[in-house]
């Protein structure tokens, strides 16, 4: 919510969402491999001791620098009662499609996050590679940001978060026909479905963030707050459903995590991980690509804004 007050112009926040995004990507590389490279990858609990003491001082500097540095947003419109502003969320048209688009997308994500090591393992069965195809997956996604910043810019940020989900599911359509030692073949839609990352993961929350114009444009005194709170707790029940629908269906299939499985078992198992995806995937491109908010339209809404101010 705090980014989204940063900027009100529509390309700017894309660049602010890139760059919180793909500084989360790249901590979550560095958190593993530097105490990893430091200590030793066979030492966990050293690791773990250096990572608590860099984040020690790490997040206080940080979060000092933050209030210290980043300016408090003006207020345009005085706060909304709450049974106003209930009926406000009810009637704002964009931000029910870009969640429902942003709950089923994350399914979509939230399947392969879910059945990621089982895949490896009991799939490909190549355990000892999990950590390396997850570091391919998260640097494609922080090198093809600004990539997906600059298809923003040309198409919108709705076109170019579409075509980024296209790219998964052109992808993802060739998981089915792996097997066992297949880890080359893995890793490279690994690497080209990471490329994809970055989109998932800014462009949706830029679009929020011009969301919630249309709601304070309607009197509802810029409840970004609000409205990431609303984002977050999708996020949450995405995840909570892509466990509801991977595990209970695996052990429909007879799936035992610690012991041999049968072709249909794996087979299973790799529908839920490379073939559902794509459907759900499908699903939220349909939702989103004629989305109603684009440049133009957030432009009037903020000048509107701005002029009633």
């Amino acid at each position: 919510a705090w980014g989204a007050e940063l900027s009100t112009d529509y390309h700017r926040r894309s660049k602010i969402t890139a760059s919180r995004e793909g500084c989360v990507l790249l901590g979550t590389v560095l958190a593993v491999a530097l105490p990893a490279a430091i200590t030793g990858a066979d030492n966990q609990q050293a690791s773990l001791d250096l990572m608590a003491t860099l984040l020690w001082f790490a997040i206080p500097i940080s979060l000092l620098a933050a209030l210290v540095v980043v300016p408090e947003p003006e207020r345009l419109r005085p706060p909304v009662a709450w049974r106003a502003g209930l009926r406000l969320i009810a009637r704002n048209r964009p931000l029910k499609l870009l969640m429902a688009a942003y709950l089923v997308n994350g399914i979509a994500n939230g399947l392969p996050a879910t059945l990621f090591l089982l895949f490896v393992a009991h799939v490909l069965e190549a355990r000892a590679a999990s950590g390396a195809l997850l570091g391919i997956y998260f640097v494609a996604g922080i090198a093809a940001l600004p990539l997906w910043i600059w298809l923003a810019r040309r198409l919108s940020k709705h076109r170019a978060w579409s075509l980024s989900m296209l790219l998964v599911c052109a992808v993802f359509m060739w998981v089915p026909f792996l097997g066992a030692g297949d880890v080359i073949a893995f890793g490279v839609i690994c690497l080209l479905s990471g490329l994809s990352l970055g989109a998932d993961l800014a462009l949706p929350a830029s679009i929020q963030a011009d969301v919630v114009d249309v709601d304070t444009a309607e009197g509802g005194g810029g409840r970004a707050g609000l409205f990431f709170a609303l984002w977050n707790m999708a996020t949450k029940l995405a995840l909570a459903l892509a466990v509801g629908i991977a595990f209970p269906l695996l052990d429909l299939a007879g799936f035992t995590p610690g012991g041999d499985n049968p072709p249909a078992t794996l087979w299973m198992l790799t529908l839920l991980y490379g073939g559902l995806p794509v459907l759900f995937k499908l699903t939220a491109v349909l939702m989103v690509w004629r989305f109603p908010l684009d440049e133009a339209r957030q432009t009037l809404l903020r000048q509107s804004t701005v002029s009633d101010h």
